[in-house]
């Protein structure tokens, strides 16, 4: 597998022409991707929104045609409601009469008085008269038994304060030879109180049936066959009183666990007329809703139709660009050929002249007559060739120096001043026959040589940095032992990294000069290495007499800017570049104090770990 990948990269990527051109290619597949997606995304909105305003104007015609037909079924109502003879029958007879000729001729009176006014149209499947006291005249011949959950007190209380015609229903009609089906249908009522004209007296109702299949069969007509659209009819309650799935009748069209209507839907879509829904039906297409409403008889009329077969265009259209993209694709392979073998031709002929290029590498050579992309290669060629050369000369001089400061830090190593301190000291410790003492204080002293010569290597382990701060620290502390008392505190898995040897016993010296001894006080010196991810923290922290904030600032000065040494100690400067010398300007010292409270100084170096070649540890891993 990895020599496929190798051989792949090879062919694409050896050279600098096969680079060009996949570099053209991937310009191109972003930039046609880009613009399909905009194109897409545009052109779905785009469509959708036309799409959706199509739908709505398609039910608006619905509606308009519902309307119209709800319209002259009212003006049928009206104009019979209007008829002397049926406002004289209804006076008449409050009560239907029970004599079968009395009968007859009122049946056959209004059934001619009625035809005349209804005609041939066929909206109406069934009428009747409903008198005054809630029984009807059965003057058109059918059953009104058949007709389930018909309340003639309902007529009665929709009558109460309105004299115009109303629709109401559906009810469940399930008389097979009256509606010649093969199954029960559902039919509104459309009624209107007979009354009569002078005295304005209630006689009685004239109501017309209306079969649902009436009115769905507007929708049916309108909209585009194998759509997969529904269609909802709401009254003020929010409940559907007829759609094209008789099962959802009469129940809430809100949170119904089949169409996931939500209230949050329902308000956008009374303020936008239309909404595509977050769900989605079985196939997991969203759902255009779309609404228009029948204010004369509060009615909601929605439409819903998968999401997808309104955008049957985009599809089409899709598929078109799609063409478009593959054949303008190998049209563009062959140009971004072409154009890069004519680009990288004159390029690969200076590459052959820098491949001639070997001992006399850091040379420059002669610019050609040329002001194109080729004479700034030159021109480019000859600057690298000038700042290696000055590159070369900087890396000489930073060597020097530090050649330099290895020279003062071996010099160094062994402070005479320390070394005469200690003797002194050994030598009362015998004298007031301070034998057991004093044998420590030479174990110390000659453990703490011993380290600091290190075979004469300047950088050490940790370890072994850490030995050397404890043999300090035991020394000066019998030197000093009223004055300060000291802890370590020391992570031992950070011992096999390095640092530069004597590092922290300068730091160590200067806590003990001037945090506790000059001050003739008995202090506390804290040193403590703390491990992090890719570097290790060391802190001397003692709490002596502290240092005011404008010193601090001038100690920090100095730190940072302080030259060269060009004496033998090993002060917080000298530490701190050569520090910054060996591992980069982000490590070294830092300082932070608080008068009369404490003075700790941060040292941080990276994790390093020793380049062991069996001479020794050796700093040149370092400087890789």
């Amino acid at each position: 597998m990895k020599e496929m990948i190798l051989f792949f990269k090879k062919i694409f990527f050896g050279s600098i022409r096969n680079k060009i051109f996949i570099s053209f290619l991937c310009v191109y597949m972003v930039i046609i991707v880009t613009l399909f997606t905009i194109i897409y995304y545009s052109s779905k909105a785009s469509f959708t929104s036309s799409s959706i305003n199509s739908s709505r104007r398609e039910l608006a015609t619905i509606t308009n045609n519902i309307n119209n037909k709800i319209d002259h079924i009212f003006d049928y109502a009206i104009s019979a409601s209007l008829n002397d003879y049926i406002i004289q029958t209804a006076k008449k007879y409050p009560k239907p009469p029970t004599d079968e000729i009395t009968r007859y001729n009122i049946n056959k009176n209004m059934n001619s008085i009625l035809n005349s006014i209804i005609g041939i149209n066929n909206s109406i499947t069934m009428w009747e008269i409903l008198a005054s006291d809630g029984t009807f005249f059965n003057a058109s011949g059918y059953d009104m038994n058949s007709i389930q959950d018909l309340d003639t007190a309902t007529i009665k209380t929709i009558h109460a304060n309105n004299k115009g015609p109303c629709i109401s229903g559906p009810y469940l009609y399930e008389s097979k030879d009256i509606l010649s089906t093969d199954e029960a249908e559902y039919v509104f009522i459309v009624s209107k109180p007979i009354i009569q004209l002078n005295s304005r007296k209630l006689c009685g109702y004239i109501i017309f049936f209306i079969k649902d299949s009436t009115i769905s069969s507007l929708f049916k007509d309108n909209m585009p066959p194998d759509s997969d659209s529904s269609f909802y009819i709401l009254n003020s309650n929010h409940d559907i009183l007829l759609s094209s799935n008789k099962g959802l009748m009469n129940s809430p069209f809100l949170n119904n666990n089949k169409l996931q209507v939500t209230n949050s839907d329902w308000d956008r879509l009374n303020r936008n007329g239309f909404i595509v829904t977050n769900k989605s039906d079985a196939n997991s297409l969203p759902i255009v809703y779309s609404m228009t409403a029948l204010n004369d008889i509060q009615w909601k009329i929605i439409n819903a139709i998968p999401l997808k077969v309104l955008l049957k265009e985009l599809q089409i259209f899709n598929r078109t660009f799609i063409v478009c993209f593959l054949c303008a694709f190998i049209t563009f392979f062959i140009l971004a050929f072409i154009f890069a073998r004519s680009i990288t031709k004159p390029i690969l002929k200076l590459t052959r002249i820098m491949q001639n290029v070997t001992e006399d590498a850091y040379e420059t050579t002669v610019i050609p007559n040329s002001s194109d992309e080729i004479g700034i290669l030159y021109r480019g060629y000859n600057s690298l060739m000038e700042q290696t050369q000055e590159l070369l000369t900087t890396i000489c001089e930073e060597q020097e120096a530090k050649n330099d400061f290895k020279f003062k830090l071996v010099q160094a190593q062994i402070n005479p001043h320390f070394l005469y301190n200690t003797l002194e000291m050994i030598k009362s410790m015998i004298d007031l026959n301070m034998n057991e003492e004093s044998s420590e204080a030479v174990t110390a002293l000659s453990v703490f040589y011993r380290l600091s010569l290190s075979k004469g290597s300047d950088i050490i382990t940790i370890e072994n940095e850490i030995d050397i701060a404890q043999q300090y620290m035991y020394i000066e502390k019998l030197r000093h032992t009223e004055y300060f008392d000291y802890q370590i505190i020391h992570t031992e898995s950070i011992n096999q990294y390095i640092i530069p040897k004597l590092t922290l016993q300068p730091i160590l010296e200067n806590a003990i000069i001037h945090g506790a001894v000059e001050n003739e006080s008995s202090g506390t010196i804290i040193l403590r290495t703390t491990e992090m991810e890719d570097r290790i923290l060391f802190s001397i922290e003692d709490n002596g007499p502290g240092i005011d904030e404008t010193q601090l600032k001038k100690l920090l000065s100095i730190i940072e800017d302080a030259p060269l040494p060009n004496t033998l100690s090993f002060g917080l400067s000298n530490i701190n570049r050569r520090i910054k010398l060996l591992f980069g300007k982000e490590y070294g010292l830092s300082i932070c104090s608080e008068i009369g409270q404490y003075t700790k100084v941060t040292l941080t170096i990276p994790k390093v770990l020793p380049l062991n070649d069996g001479s020794g540890i050796t700093p040149y891993k370092l400087q890789k």
